[in-house]
């Protein structure tokens, strides 16, 4: 019995595009509009075994012919890619505008940070313009001219010594300033083992609303001018960070730079020493010997120094400088206590037998050589 004739089989591939190019545009496609696109696969114009039956224009093997450009999904390619680059430009611009908000604000945090020593810095350049030449070198060097004022003119003996702001055993010290020019009071921690405790009687302030305030209240009209009278008001006590001494070891006296500094306690000047202060600029130190052996008094931050080694003074009425303008230098732990540049005379007791106070002194004497 014979068998059931199968035609062969041919290579699926091979039987699709037989039929694809052997059917005519109606035939694979019946119905199709004539607005429609015409797709056209270039695979197939691409076998040189399926040329046969092609029309001689796409036989051209130079330029083979590609897939249609009027494809819907070209198209929507084209549109999600010009809708993501929209997106990228949108994400850019809001990265770029929270950038520039940020340095904005941080910018001017500093600047408010900084404004006070900026204005500081200013108002000293204009009244260096104005004012006569080798300003600053008065302030760094003493000048004992013979016109500078001695003991005699700089001490008024009819007036009244400034008031009482503290002790130390039976020594009053003086205010350093005029009641007028004083800004505020503030003890500290002394950066040498040398100086010794005061004590005072003025109240301790309270810190946050002093700071608040730029003030601690203090109402001068109420000050009594009576001779050894106390000053009227509250005191500043501050930490400083790295210093272990007690916090009524040095004393710090704001006015305004310039004001007239006066010597805190009865004695004679003993020395008159440059030095640098913080490594930024040229500061003087005076010494005073008080009644009490071995104790003596050291004013720093004076210019225009106008008393010399040998000088007797006296506590609240001679004036021994000026207060130096250190706020161009640095910014004041006082200033945020009394809304200007935070300028002052730092005065402290030092126990002159101390071999820390013998060592620093030989440190200094070296230095000026």
């Amino acid at each position: 019995m014979h068998s059931k004739y199968v035609p062969p089989v041919r290579h699926p591939r091979f039987a699709r595009r037989k039929k694809v190019t052997r059917q005519s545009e109606s035939e694979h496609w019946p119905g199709r509009p004539e607005s429609h696109p015409r797709t056209i696969s270039s695979n197939d114009y691409l076998n040189t075994s399926l040329h046969e039956n092609k029309p001689s224009s796409l036989l051209d093997t130079e330029r083979p012919l590609r897939p249609a450009r009027d494809a819907g999904l070209q198209l929507s390619s084209r549109e999600e890619r010009r809708i993501a680059r929209e997106k990228r430009t949108q994400r850019h611009v809001i990265i770029i505008g929270v950038l520039a908000s940020v340095i904005v604000f941080v910018a001017g945090f500093v600047w408010m940070q900084q404004s006070e020593r900026l204005a500081g810095t200013l108002a000293w350049f204009g009244s260096e313009m104005t004012s006569t030449p080798s300003t600053d070198t008065a302030a760094l060097t003493p000048s004992y001219q013979d016109d500078q004022p001695g003991v005699t003119d700089a001490t008024d003996m009819d007036a009244l010594p400034t008031p009482i702001i503290a002790t130390y055993n039976e020594l009053s010290l003086h205010l350093p300033v005029e009641l007028e020019e004083l800004t505020e009071i503030a003890f500290h921690p002394a950066n040498y083992s040398y100086a010794q405790k005061l004590s005072s009687h003025l109240p301790e302030a309270d810190l946050a609303q002093a700071k608040k305030q730029k003030s601690t209240g203090r109402d001068i009209r109420t000050q009594s001018t009576d001779e050894g009278a106390r000053l009227v008001g509250e005191c500043l006590k501050l930490w400083r960070s790295g210093r272990h001494a007690s916090v009524m070891t040095a004393l710090d006296v704001g006015a305004p730079a310039g004001s007239p500094v006066l010597a805190s306690i009865d004695g004679t000047v003993t020395a008159v020493k440059k030095y640098r202060y913080e490594d930024k600029t040229d500061d003087f130190e005076i010494h005073i010997a008080s009644v009490i052996p071995g104790i003596e008094l050291v004013t720093i931050h004076v210019a225009k120094v106008t008393v010399e080694v040998g000088d007797e003074v006296f506590a609240g009425l001679t004036q021994i400088g000026s207060v130096r303008n250190i706020a161009k230098f640095t910014r004041p732990q006082l200033a945020s206590y009394t809304g200007d540049k935070g300028n002052h005379v730092h005065l402290q007791i030092n126990d002159t037998q101390s071999a820390a106070y013998k060592a620093r002194q030989k440190k200094l004497a070296t230095e000026q050589d």
